[in-house]
């Protein structure tokens, strides 16, 4: 998998700007269609700065985010909110690499989705994720 912006943009990933708390994750990529992904390139700022490795919490973050967006799509609605997620680390990635969340839904009932997924850098699976998410009713 590419690391280059123009190569990653070329192969259909779009750029996103996150906001908020996950502005902190870096410019992220997100790839629509029949298998939707969300990633990042690490860099930096996503480290155990002395390890050199990509930090739990940036892949917690990106879990969050793609699972969310896993379910907006399943749902048809933005208005949800995490209430479980577990995430498994399986391997540690590294600065320069571009590591990918795959979410899949398993289950979509009234009031909640069951969502899986996984983190992978190329054909490596580094974490394996899992959660539930509530719909929320809009503002009024």
């Amino acid at each position: 998998m590419p690391t280059d912006p123009e190569a990653l943009a070329a192969q259909g990933w779009q750029p996103i700007q996150p906001d908020s708390f996950s502005r902190a994750l870096g410019p992220l990529w997100m790839m629509r269609g029949e298998r939707p992904a969300m990633g990042f390139i690490a860099t930096e700022a996503q480290t155990n700065g002395h390890m050199k490795t990509v930090h739990g919490a940036a892949l917690m973050t990106l879990a969050d985010l793609a699972l969310g967006y896993g379910v907006s799509i399943a749902a048809g609605t933005p208005n949800s909110a995490t209430i479980q997620l577990n995430l498994q680390f399986v391997a540690a990635p590294q600065i320069g690499d571009f590591v990918v969340c795959y979410p899949e839904v398993i289950r979509v009932t009234r009031d909640v989705t069951f969502v899986r997924a996984t983190i992978q850098v190329g054909d490596r699976t580094v974490a394996n994720a899992d959660g539930i998410w509530k719909f929320l009713k809009p503002k009024a």
